[in-house]
């Protein structure tokens, strides 16, 4: 029996794949420093693939689980500090856009129309 096809309703695009480049895992970054010390990206790279409508990430405390959220949401065009498309936090944090967003600044994605 052949499986029913699950539409959304959400908007295009998707995103399909979200990796960080080999020629980014060079000397110009300092893995001894956050976030690229994180063990999501110092073990064998970063590259996932989203093949289903729902991704679950699960990891122990630490290994970068949110941090590659924020990465991603870098990525695709969010706000460092949180929210929509295109708000602002109303006083940024000492840290907005230097953790996540240094990691999102090297993901490359790949997206569905």
């Amino acid at each position: 029996m052949a499986r029913k096809q699950h539409t959304t309703s959400l908007p295009p695009p998707f995103l399909k794949r979200v990796w960080m480049p080999n020629e980014q895992r060079a000397d110009e970054l300092n893995w001894d420093q956050y976030p690229f010390n994180l063990p999501i990206i110092r073990h064998g790279g970063l590259e996932l693939q989203f093949e289903k409508a729902v991704t679950i990430i699960v990891g122990e405390n630490g290994t970068g689980k949110s941090t590659l959220l924020e990465a991603i949401a870098h990525l695709a065009g969010f706000s460092d500090s949180g929210g929509a498309q295109g708000m602002k936090a109303i006083q940024p944090t000492p840290v907005s856009a230097t953790d996540a967003g240094t990691l999102g600044a090297r993901l490359r994605g790949a997206w569905l129309p």
